[in-house]
């Protein structure tokens, strides 16, 4: 899904299974907030975990809305 307003913030989440990044784009809509995930092939520490890089690691074509 493309976004019909402009993402303002990227937040990169690593999830409890250490396996999973989840990121959640923002939109000034807060009913159009997005989300879009990635499976890791191993578990990673949170310690690890670059926030910056998987923000923009974000793909344009893959966000969903964020159903609340």
């Amino acid at each position: 899904m493309t976004p019909s307003l402009p993402i303002e913030q990227i937040d990169a989440i690593l999830c409890e299974d250490n396996r999973t990044v989840l990121l959640i784009g923002y939109t000034s809509d807060p009913d159009e907030d997005l989300v879009q995930s990635f499976e890791l092939p191993i578990a990673i520490d949170e310690a690890h975990f670059l926030h910056k890089e998987w923000e923009e690691a974000a793909r344009p074509d893959e966000w969903r809305l964020l159903c609340g």
